[in-house]
């Protein structure tokens, strides 16, 4: 008709009838489009991701683990170094405290299916499905799953399998963790044990010459002696953290 909706007539009669356009577009649905589009549970904040691991086709494995005793734990210390998360792959390191979260963790949490595209598909190479990246992770109260992922849709979404069900689906959104490097959440400081263990450090400068500074700690405050000599407290504070917080500027392999 002129206006939206769509013509209709009973089988076997001649009386035309007018149908309002959604009433149209629920009777011209495909079965496929009334299934629920679901890929797994919804997890309720990305602190309760366990690990995960992303692993892309002629790229190394990214993989992070979630420490038995978080970091929060140390909130009495004056200065931490660690995050809550430990990276196990391709390198063994400490995860940023907030990339972790903004450039990994938070994007798994925010991954929504639109619809199911096929059941059973013949031929996943028109999905990029043959050759799929892999997104694994395990959350609290039993999550887990393992993604495929494909190539990018015409709505923007990517094309996904759900590890074991044979169906394609595409998300309400692109997957951008995919370009993700692993320097890019990889604490970037050169000490990667505790350096809240640091007790003394010794000093060499260029022309020999030598120092000595001993670390001590009442509660949150920082005290020590520079070569036998007491210092204040803010100025041991200080020589620590300069000394112990170098971090790594530019690029990071």
């Amino acid at each position: 008709p002129l206006q939206d909706g769509a013509y209709i007539k009973l089988l076997g009669e001649k009386t035309i009838y007018t149908i309002r356009e959604g009433v149209a577009k629920a009777l011209m649905k495909m079965p496929i489009e009334y299934r629920i589009a679901e890929l797994f549970p919804e997890i309720a904040s990305s602190d309760a991701i366990l690990s995960a691991s992303l692993s892309r086709p002629k790229m190394a494995t990214i993989t992070v683990v979630r420490r038995e005793t978080p970091d929060d734990d140390k909130k009495g210390d004056i200065v931490s170094f660690t995050s809550d998360y430990r990276i196990t792959s391709p390198v063994t390191a400490d995860a940023a405290r907030d990339t972790i979260y903004s450039k990994f963790l938070d994007k798994i949490t925010t991954i929504k299916a639109a619809a199911v595209v096929e059941d059973h598909p013949k031929d996943l190479a028109k999905y990029g499905l043959d050759t799929p990246s892999r997104l694994s992770f395990t959350a609290t109260e039993g999550i887990s799953a393992t993604l495929l992922i494909g190539d990018k849709s015409e709505s923007g979404g990517r094309y996904v399998m759900l590890d074991g069900v044979p169906s394609v689906l595409v998300t309400q959104l692109d997957i951008t963790l995919l370009s993700l490097s692993h320097s890019e959440i990889t604490m970037q400081l050169i000490w990667f044990y505790d350096s809240l263990d640091v007790s003394r450090i010794d000093y060499t400068l260029a022309s020999g010459e030598t120092h000595r500074f001993d670390v001590e700690r009442e509660g949150g405050t920082i005290n020590g002696k520079y070569d036998g000599e007491e210092l204040r407290d803010r100025n041991a504070t200080n020589l620590y953290l300069r000394t112990v917080r170098f971090t790594i500027q530019g690029e990071f392999k």
